[in-house]
């Protein structure tokens, strides 16, 4: 089991209101399984990726990732950087930096020296076919680009689970394509877990299971 949330709920409260966006959604994933999440806007798919990520705190509920139970004493920055991948509908590339060096970047933070780093990222674009690529910096990449090197930052760490909101939302029919074939491929190299927060049907395709979420809750599609 890589990961594992249990009665998560996240109440909203504002001036005049409280509002649930999860109540109960538990969902277990296992090694190398993609899973997507379905279900209408405004359903809390973000939500619930962000309380997966831990970018969020559930307002109930608990979240293991690889053995790991997240807590107050969790140290979530070390635990983002070791176990987790994100990839976002924006690309969300460092614009002052070099294709390369947003590569390296997340890779210094667990301590990986310049060379393995190099190496790492050499080994991922070489895989995408961007490595020619490397030098250049985010606006002068084309969108299908820049959602392809962001897959591959999102897995130049080995984390253990990829979480992905919307990956395919801004591109064109033929980038998505591109980059649903380039996860299914990544997800069979590298071994990795994805959770998939989507509207797109094509998504759903290459996944292995698909929820939906609904009224706060995941469901079996």
């Amino acid at each position: 089991m890589i990961l594992q949330a249990e009665n998560l709920k996240k109440i909203y409260h504002t001036a005049n209101e409280s509002i649930t966006v999860l109540n109960g959604a538990e969902l277990t994933v296992t090694e190398n399984e993609i899973v997507a999440i379905m279900g209408p806007s405004g359903s809390g798919k973000s939500t619930l990726l962000h309380l997966l990520g831990t970018l969020d705190t559930p307002t109930a509920g608990t979240i293991q990732i690889d053995g790991i139970i997240v807590g107050p004493e969790t140290n979530l920055s070390k635990l983002r950087s070791e176990k987790i991948g994100f990839v976002f509908q924006h690309h969300y590339l460092l614009p002052e930096f070099t294709v390369l060096e947003n590569l390296i970047i997340p890779q210094s933070l667990i301590g990986k020296d310049d060379k393995s780093s190099v190496h790492r990222a050499q080994e991922l674009l070489n895989h995408v076919n961007l490595w020619n690529r490397r030098s250049h910096y985010p606006n002068q990449l084309s969108g299908g680009e820049k959602q392809r090197v962001a897959v591959v930052r999102a897995l130049i760490n080995n984390p253990k689970i990829v979480l992905a909101d919307e990956p395919t939302g801004n591109l064109d029919a033929g980038n998505r394509e591109r980059l649903l074939s380039l996860i299914t491929q990544l997800h069979e190299k590298e071994d990795q877990s994805f959770i998939i927060a989507t509207h797109d049907d094509r998504v759903a395709d290459i996944a292995g299971r698909v929820l939906f979420l609904e009224d706060g809750k995941l469901s079996q599609k």
